[in-house]
């Protein structure tokens, strides 16, 4: 009715356990986006930050590691938001009211019908505009999400590459020794020939 909802909660499943410094870095991302360096705590198998204590719209972001994956959490929350877009709903009704009224003895229109009028279509804008406000922000709350996986999936990347890294090595390694073969095999035809030179001339 009044353009909600006004929470938001999303989470993503890590195939890998972040370490302290993914944390960090993560924390630059989430205090630049809430602009507020809020509240961290972390324990064992949990990071946790959220918005500090008075805040109207409280958030935060929880990152909980079991069994070699990482879920990361982000909730919001803020039923305030809606009050800048409903604050003129009642100053149009009062306005209505009183034009209505200086109205009603000109015309034959009943002045609380002009009022009803006003003050729903304020009602709606302002509830369009609230609702148009929240998207907005739960997209930017996904976007944030995702820049904090992609984050943690830092270090998976990274094995991965150190692991193309290792085979290639390991596949050189294999194409090696036959080229030393073959140089070597080379060296001794050599040697033969000059050999089979040197006794020619002897002769």
């Amino acid at each position: 009715f009044w353009g909600g909802p006004f929470t938001y909660n999303n989470q993503v499943l890590i195939n890998s356990e972040i370490s302290a410094s993914d944390w960090e870095e993560m924390l630059i991302s989430i205090r630049d986006f809430f602009q507020s360096k809020g509240e961290v705590t972390s324990r064992d198998s949990v990071y946790e930050w959220s918005s500090p204590w008075g805040t109207t719209n409280t958030a935060h972001v929880t990152a909980l590691k079991n069994n070699g994956k990482t879920k990361l959490s982000v909730g919001w929350n803020g039923p305030l938001t809606a009050i800048p877009f409903f604050i003129p709903v009642p100053l149009v009704a009062i306005a209505a009211l009183f034009f209505g009224s200086e109205f009603l003895e000109l015309t034959a229109v009943p002045g609380i019908t002009f009022t009803l009028l006003a003050t729903g279509l304020s009602f709606l804008v302002g509830r369009w505009g609230l609702r148009k406000h929240l998207d907005k922000g739960f997209k930017k709350l996904n976007k944030m999400l995702i820049g904090l996986e992609k984050i943690a999936s830092k270090e998976i990347s990274k094995s991965v590459s150190d692991a193309d890294q290792t085979n290639e090595s390991q596949v050189f390694s294999v194409l090696k020794e036959p080229l030393l073969k073959i140089d070597e095999e080379e060296t001794i035809s050599e040697l033969e020939i000059r050999t089979r030179n040197r006794n020619q001339t002897r002769t």
